[in-house]
């Protein structure tokens, strides 16, 4: 509560030698609260969001950054990472979260070609990506291809 309004004084004291009936009406103003995102990385930073008690559901967002895989978020009251972080409707208090990452590594396919004339080319990169630890990393080749046959 802010004050009462029927005077626009702030705070009534009411003593005991007081008489006769009166009114007061509570003001009430709606308390901002702020959501910290710490991307847990120097170039992302973080961000934060502002809500209130009266803000209709929403997701934290789901974020992303070159080299890893975004696991979810950690923090108030969330030990596992989860990707889905709903705050509700109803809901207070300055909160703080932590995106949570594994790091990718990147495997890369190199092959050179045969020439016609049983010469090879140089290598080059045939396939590149950004895997998990552990993930299976295949490819497949077209013989076919400018007539000429990778190895």
């Amino acid at each position: 509560m802010e004050g009462s309004s029927t005077t626009a004084i702030q705070n009534t004291k009411i003593t005991k030698v007081t008489t006769g009936d009166k009114t007061f009406t509570a003001k009430w103003v709606l308390m901002n609260y702020k959501i910290t995102l710490d991307y847990g990385d120097t170039t992302l930073g973080s961000k934060t969001i502002a809500y209130n008690i009266e803000s209709a559901d929403f997701n934290l967002p789901e974020t992303t950054r070159a080299g890893y895989q975004f696991n979810g978020w950690t923090g108030d009251g969330i030990s596992t990472p989860t990707t889905t972080v709903t705050i509700k409707k109803g809901t207070t208090g300055n909160k703080t979260y932590l995106a949570n990452w594994t790091r990718l590594y990147k495997q890369t396919v190199m092959a050179r070609y045969e020439n016609v004339d049983g010469t090879f080319g140089d290598y080059q990169e045939v396939k590149s990506e950004y895997v998990l630890p552990g993930t299976e990393f295949s490819w497949s080749y077209d013989e076919s291809v400018n007539g000429r046959q990778q190895k």
